[in-house]
């Protein structure tokens, strides 16, 4: 049996893999699923079982869960300060590496991730002004 990441096109034989990749690649995509759709996720784990993919599946609008509004606004809240810390940790990265004359290629993925995050926002920020 072969198992699909459901965010991206990695696959492999063992669960167990599949499992440990969702979690270290796509963990926040997963938490946010499990908090806004606990039922869709109980039926993704039935259908696997049955050698089904989550594609192959047609959940109709009536079996769908109701979104709980305070839930989902915790998620963007924490949504939201995850970004703003992203970007006071590009700001931190970018002043370093000018100081210090530090090449990219040595960042940590999720520095760089950070340092993209900041960059982009500053430069939407310097094309609104211009305007």
């Amino acid at each position: 049996m072969i198992y699909q990441c459901l965010y991206c096109p990695f696959s492999t034989e063992r669960k167990y893999n599949l499992k440990v990749h969702e979690e270290r690649k796509h963990r926040r995509k997963h938490k946010m699923e499990s908090m806004l759709d606990n039922t869709l996720s109980s039926t993704k784990v039935k259908n696997e079982e049955k050698n089904m993919t989550t594609e192959q599946v047609d959940v109709s609008y009536s079996q769908r869960p109701a979104i709980d509004k305070d839930q989902l606004k915790k998620l963007l809240k924490n949504l939201s300060e995850e970004y703003n810390h992203k970007i006071t940790m590009g700001e931190i990265v970018h002043d370093i590496m000018r100081e210090e004359k530090v090449a990219e290629e040595v960042l940590k993925p999720e520095m760089k991730e950070a340092l993209e995050l900041y960059v982009k926002k500053t430069m939407k920020e310097k094309k609104s002004k211009k305007k």
